[in-house]
């Protein structure tokens, strides 16, 4: 076997680090992006629905008065 094939499969620890530091960043990326997607469609479907936030405290008053 010659010897020059064995220092193509030769990886340092700084090589290993940055590989890894590749792929966490990648997925953390991902994760953003999709977050970001899933907020945007989920603002869209409540636009699509009417879905209007219910003030607390106005249902409390509401309830009062009625007593």
């Amino acid at each position: 076997m010659d010897n020059s094939m064995l220092y193509l499969a030769y990886l340092d620890p700084g090589t290993g680090a940055m590989v890894l530091q590749v792929i966490i960043a990648g997925f953390l990326t991902t994760m953003v992006a999709f977050r970001g997607i899933f907020y945007k469609v989920l603002s869209y479907s409540k636009k699509l629905l009417r879905v209007e936030p219910v003030c607390i405290n106005e249902t409390i008053l509401e309830t009062e008065k009625t007593k």
